[in-house]
């Protein structure tokens, strides 16, 4: 195994995109990762990582999930509103409150209590504490209590609501409501941006949000296709549109390391896709027309 402080170095000065992949037999394993270490990232993030291959990328190239972050930071803007449903340790939310600044905000969910402490933590280590509501409860189409699983052979971001048939799922008690209710209960007008990501849950956030979507300055939605997860509960990921779809939403878009964006086929499968009404489908198009995911 090469030495660990010169593969970080490497990652911090030649980030490799989009060919790290192939690089992935000189990185360590979870194992080789300090638990509870603080690392400083590319953007100038601060994590602490944990034993754990979610921290895979943050550890040895100091960045996560970094095609998702030149995309999104391109649709988040100074004085917008956000939402991110399914924050995990952290890292979006901490992104999109230094992008929408001292004017803006960002609502975000993480309904683990120990997952949600990584995400608290996160918030207060980068000094954005002040512009984030960071709240211990899941979405999704009505309110009382349900039960997320985690895995002891998977990274905690594999959080679902389902346990995937899997003998290592231990059950998590968590509260859960509709998007929809906290909007009201807040006072909040509008959304310009919503990120989710809850591992074959998206649907049910959507079904809990369908004023929010249904309103003409709805937002651009971003989310995650899992197939995995959702075949679990018996949905496919053309059911994941159908609340965005009777909502009003029109155009739809994938975007990958490889393909960059580009329109969504009118069958989704496993991915990352944004969705967007008219008035703002026009971004996306840009998007996919210039290719700007890679500048």
């Amino acid at each position: 195994m090469p030495d660990r402080t010169f593969i970080r170095w490497i990652g911090r000065h030649y980030p490799l995109l989009p060919w790290r992949g192939r690089l992935g037999f000189i990185q360590g394993g979870a194992d080789e990762i300090p638990n509870g270490e603080i690392v400083m990232t590319r953007e100038g993030i601060r994590v602490r990582v944990l034993s754990d291959r979610m921290y895979t990328n943050v550890y040895y190239w100091g960045d996560y999930e970094p095609f998702n972050m030149k995309l999104y930071r391109q649709l988040v803007k100074p004085g917008d509103s956000v939402i991110d449903v399914g924050a995990n340790f952290g890292w979006f939310t901490t992104c999109f409150a230094r992008w929408v600044g001292q004017e803006g905000v960002v609502h975000a969910f993480e309904p683990v209590p120990h997952i949600y402490a990584l995400a608290e933590e996160t918030v207060a280590l980068n000094g954005v504490a002040n512009r984030v509501q960071l709240n211990r409860e899941a979405l999704g189409t009505e309110e009382g209590t349900m039960a997320i699983y985690t895995f002891a052979g998977l990274p905690h971001g594999h959080a679902s609501a389902s346990d995937l048939g899997r003998d290592d799922a231990t059950p998590v008690p968590c509260r859960v409501r509709r998007l929809d209710e906290y909007r009201h209960e807040r006072g909040i007008d509008r959304i310009q941006f919503l990120k989710v990501d809850v591992e074959g849950f998206e649907r049910d956030v959507f079904i809990g949000a369908r004023e929010l979507l249904s309103a003409d300055e709805a937002p651009i939605v971003a989310f995650e296709v899992n197939q995995t997860c959702l075949e679990s509960r018996g949905l496919s990921g053309t059911d994941t549109l159908t609340p965005l779809r009777d909502a009003g939403y029109t155009d739809f878009f994938v975007f990958s390391v490889r393909d960059g964006v580009k329109r969504a086929p009118a069958d989704i499968g496993e991915g990352e896709y944004l969705a967007a009404k008219p008035d703002r489908a026009t971004e996306l198009v840009e998007l996919a027309r210039t290719g700007r995911l890679f500048r």
